[in-house]
């Protein structure tokens, strides 16, 4: 899988992005730390559909992961100037 780092600051692999439709049937990725939107249009409609396909599937996996696991899904932009707790995933997945 292709890794890619955002401008804010975050990178993980394309699939850990967040699937968004975009207009007209068509779908993007999404950040997601600060939700910037990348359209697909540079992919072969096949490669595009895999990862769409890809990228849900982690989001669901995300979704019915317990709350405190999902650190990854709460902005940077939250956490800055205030004490957090350091969260550890006891569960990789």
């Amino acid at each position: 899988m292709m890794h890619e780092a955002c401008f804010c600051g975050w990178s993980g692999e394309l699939a850990d992005r967040e699937p968004v439709s975009v207009s007209n049937g068509a779908w993007g990725l999404a950040c997601p730390t600060c939700g910037h939107l990348d359209c697909l249009e540079w992919l072969s409609e096949d490669a595009a559909h895999l990862l769409l396909v890809e990228a849900t599937r982690r989001q669901h996996e995300r979704a019915a992961r317990p709350f405190a696991i999902r650190q990854r899904s709460i902005p940077r932009a939250s956490r800055r100037g205030s004490m957090a707790l350091a969260l550890v995933d006891t569960h990789p997945g």
